[in-house]
């Protein structure tokens, strides 16, 4: 509506401007008719003064006829100058009914898009109003689906309040019933189980007594075979007693003996013993000393990386500065090029190396005798600073090989000398504070293994000597009393005499 109203506004402005245009046309056409009327009683009076100019005398007619071109010449030159104004006026006026034209081309062209987007919208409204009117229509059978829905759904309800009423009733019974069955089946179990026990005790008294059956004919025949062996053992436990009593003499010398070396072992073990636990506290000691040093430097670290943001921001003022210096002076682009990848190159092939020691020292250093696992949160923090150093010292020597290029600025240049040398020095220190630990904490580690293959040894022989003591022990009991171990227990001598020497 508010198109429709301005394209109205527009077409009363038209006809305006057109009736205004024919205006100014009509007040040109008739002040050029004036022009005419001027020039043509001229002509008419200058033709009366001809006709007046024959009556006169001869004398009149020359001064007359001298005068006349100058007045001729006087009119048409005005007569010129009141044309060409009107030509550069109609010249004008032509100029502006073609840009009027023009303009009011435009117009009638917008007008019509108008028109057709009016008509455009009229029939979306119209489509509008119709599927409005059809929105309305399922509006209200969805309402009365709604309470279709509503009626059935209170029904339901009713019906299953009804149920569940049921169901309760059914559950009660259903839990009696279970209690029942319960009962039933306990008892019925009990009585199954005391059928089973008779029955299993029926078997038994039936296979025993002809186990006995068995037992007692073979006891007969064996009886009989022990007879026979009674004999002949007789005069072998004869002849075993004596060998017996020759090789217990020999025995007792020798527990007398191992005895002997067994005490002195254990001195020699105490001795170690005390040894080595002067040297678990000396390394226990180390290994807090370490841990406060890790600390120590953990901090360093934090400082250095702010360090390093502000050596960041400054190196952004000192790359836009080289920037500008790169544009003022003519630098060669591709010797700094090669010159920044060299020296990429090279720090980045040291860090790499640096980055490998502190991961193994790392490794190291979280041992598994210390009882602590490796923190690998440590090891990226720390590679990551050391990348860190490395980028920032790269960019410094960059800005300083440009600058030496580029910037003649004698202070500015010193300035960064001095930044560089001093983060150098910081590095140096860092990587000699991490070489003296990476030796310290190899040290370390070969004490620790030693340590182990110590204590290792040193489980072993106590082992087999409590065996030895204990075997001994239990025989000197039994010696007196049952003889026939003897024999069987030569051969456990001989196995523990063996390790004892291969120990």
């Amino acid at each position: 509506i508010a198109g429709s109203s301005k394209g109205i506004q527009n077409s009363t402005d038209i006809p305006e401007m057109s009736v205004r245009h024919q205006k100014e046309v009509a007040v040109e056409g008739r002040e050029s008719p004036e022009i005419v009327s001027t020039w043509s009683p001229t002509g008419i009076s200058w033709s009366g003064g001809a006709a007046r100019e024959d009556c006169m005398t001869p004398d009149t007619e020359q001064s007359l006829e001298s005068s006349q071109p100058l007045e001729e010449d006087m009119a048409l030159n005005e007569v010129l100058r009141k044309l060409k104004r009107t030509n550069k006026e109609q010249q004008t006026l032509i100029q502006d009914l073609q840009r009027s034209n023009m303009y009011l081309e435009k117009k009638v062209e917008e007008l019509q898009m108008k028109t057709t987007k009016q008509h455009v919208f009229v029939d979306i409204i119209n489509k509008l109003k119709e599927n409005v009117e059809e929105l309305i229509e399922d509006k209200y059978r969805v309402m009365l689906e709604k309470n279709d829905t509503e009626k059935t759904l209170q029904d339901l309800h009713e019906i299953l309040v009804n149920t569940q009423k049921h169901l309760q009733e059914s559950r009660n019974e259903k839990e009696t019933l279970q209690l029942e069955f319960k009962k039933i089946k306990d008892n019925y179990v009990s009585l199954q189980e005391r059928y089973m026990t008779e029955m299993q005790q029926k078997n038994k008294a039936a296979s025993q007594c002809m186990e006995m059956d068995r037992a007692l004919s073979k006891k007969e025949e064996e009886v009989e075979r022990l007879q026979q062996l009674k004999g002949e053992l007789e005069k072998a436990t004869t002849s075993a007693l004596d060998l017996l009593k020759k090789e217990k003499e020999t025995r007792e010398q020798e527990f007398l003996s191992l005895q002997e070396e067994f005490q002195k072992r254990e001195k020699e073990n105490l001795g170690e013993r005390q040894k080595l636990k002067s040297r678990l506290e000396k390394l226990v000691a180390q290994v807090q000393n370490l841990q406060f040093i890790s600390y120590n430097e953990k901090a360093k670290n934090t400082e250095l990386q702010q360090q390093i943001n502000k050596v960041k921001n400054e190196n952004s003022k000192l790359q836009q500065q080289v920037a500008r210096s790169e544009e003022q002076n003519y630098v060669p682009k591709c010797e700094i090029a090669q010159l920044k990848e060299n020296l990429e190159e090279g720090i980045e092939s040291d860090m790499a190396k640096d980055a490998k020691m502190i991961h193994s020292n790392l490794f190291l250093n979280h041992s598994p005798c210390e009882g602590e696992s490796l923190n690998p949160p440590d090891m990226k923090r720390t590679s990551q600073l050391t990348s860190k150093i490395c980028n920032l010292l790269a960019l410094m020597v960059r800005l300083l090989m440009c600058q030496d290029i580029t910037n003649p600025d004698a202070e500015h240049f010193k300035e960064n000398e001095k930044v560089s040398d001093i983060m150098l020095q910081k590095l140096k220190s860092f990587h000699l504070k991490k070489k003296k630990l990476d030796k310290e904490l190899l040290k370390h580690k070969d004490r620790i293994t030693a340590f182990r293959e110590l204590i290792a040894n040193e489980k072993s022989f106590q082992d087999q000597d409590i065996e030895v003591t204990d075997f001994d022990s239990n025989e000197a009991k039994n010696v007196g009393d049952v003889p026939v171990l003897l024999g069987a227990k030569l051969d456990q001598y001989h196995n523990l005499n063996e390790e004892l020497d291969f120990l």
